[in-house]
């Protein structure tokens, strides 16, 4: 450790009164031995947004530079989080940083060094956080203490579903965003209409939706993953109700005698802007046609190029967007998504217009997009497997469930990079 490093800790410790970023800044000044200028500045933060190749270019490097100023001492997922990166995108970004002494690692997770906090005040002299500590800047508070009971049933339900699907782009949500999503129905004065249907449902939302509603009011499931039949069906004969399944794979149309007759529909598609077209497309075509209905839709945070594309299709589909709720669905894993996506709710207009009436023959699914392989390293023998779509062992769920072919764990971490030799 450097002595100016050290001096920096026992101000940071120490200080009380007086601010100890200020106290930092004014060591800086006089020793002189971390300060950049702006060129400088600029031509690293260019160089940084060449070799990671994002789309938002060095605005999206300004960006996490300001977040790791903003929330120093954060496990990279909260940094992807707040930043709006992919996992791996950010992983990406943060060893950059640290190759040129921009960053470091801590106990806790990143910071900035002094070196990264110089160049953040060069860049900016406004860098402060704003986000309601109540509701974690989401703008409504769930008081989910309040429905322990109905999340303790619903959790035995979901406790059966076992492993996500990842090649057709599962991911759980966690059981409390599922209480949250009907709560927020609730806020909207959505859950006093008649019919509910749900185009995928994973995540199972619709058993605590039954919690919520009257016997008459009906809920509907349509997915291609039989194993959920299985579990409403025990749902269904434990608790008297009558939710509805139906097996269906979205790239076909809804059977016609499913069409026209629903309110409110509840869908999360794959992580990809067809993903989003095709299911809204099929979400469309069983929304009452005459007076229209709501969507809840749930999706991950894209690039602004992609996502300004997304937002056209809905428009061109006639879907006005009421609510965008950033980081309102948690997930279980869901690396890439960094564990959180957006909850839109959307009112669809008549004429209801869906741009994909047809059966869809196009790519679909994000391995379709980029069929990767990856590395996963077992935490006992340190081997290191890979996995992907044309290799053995396909997903990290297979991997797990077979275990590793050297010694059997099935304890696993993934790895960024280049495999070793």
């Amino acid at each position: 450790m450097s002595r100016l490093q050290q001096i920096v800790d026992l101000i940071v410790t120490e200080s009380t009164e007086r601010n100890a970023q200020d106290e930092i800044s004014a060591i800086v000044q006089v020793l002189g031995d971390v300060r950049l200028s702006l060129e400088e500045i600029i031509k690293q933060i260019n160089e940084i947004s060449k070799k990671v190749k994002i789309k938002e270019g060095t605005n999206g490097i300004k960006r996490f530079l300001a977040v790791l100023d903003r929330y120093p001492n954060k496990p990279i997922r909260f940094v992807s989080q707040k930043s709006g990166f992919p996992t791996p995108i950010s992983v990406a970004i943060k060893n950059e940083l640290i190759k040129i002494g921009w960053c470091e690692k801590t106990p806790k997770g990143n910071k900035l060094s002094l070196r990264g906090i110089e160049a953040v005040k060069e860049l900016t002299k406004t860098n402060f956080d704003l986000t309601c500590r109540e509701c974690d800047g989401i703008g409504f508070i769930f008081e989910e203490n309040k429905f322990a009971k109905e999340l303790e049933k619903f959790k035995y339900y979901v406790s059966m579903r076992g492993a996500p699907k990842t090649v057709i782009d599962q991911s759980f949500a966690s059981a409390e965003t599922s209480l949250r999503r009907i709560l927020f129905m609730n806020h909207n004065y959505d859950l006093i209409k008649n019919n509910y249907a749900l185009i995928g449902d994973s995540d199972l939302t619709s058993l605590l939706l039954s919690q919520f509603l009257k016997n008459d009011q009906e809920i509907v499931v349509f997915d291609i993953d039989q194993r959920l039949k299985k579990i409403i069906d025990i749902y269904n004969k434990d608790n008297s109700t009558n939710i509805k399944f139906v097996h269906h794979d979205f790239r076909n149309p809804i059977p016609r005698s499913y069409r026209g007759i629903f309110d409110v529909v509840l869908t999360d598609p794959p992580y990809t802007k067809p993903g989003v077209s095709l299911f809204v497309s099929r979400a469309l075509e069983i929304l009452n046609q005459s007076i229209g209905g709501v969507i809840y839709l749930s999706f991950g945070q894209k690039p602004p190029q992609e996502m300004i594309k997304i937002q056209k299709d809905l428009l061109a589909m006639n879907c006005l967007v009421t609510h965008i709720l950033p980081r309102f669905n948690k997930y279980i894993g869901a690396q890439i998504l960094a564990g959180e996506s957006v909850l839109y709710r959307l009112e669809a207009l008549p004429p209801l217009t869906p741009i994909i009436k047809e059966k869809y023959l196009n790519k679909l699914y994000t391995g379709d997009f980029n069929p990767k392989n990856r590395i996963y390293v077992c935490i006992n023998c340190k081997n290191e497997i890979i996995i992907g779509k044309n290799e053995k062992i396909k997903t990290i769920e297979e991997l797990k469930e077979f275990g590793c072919p050297y010694c059997k764990n099935n304890k696993f971490k993934k790895r960024y990079g280049i495999r070793q030799k």
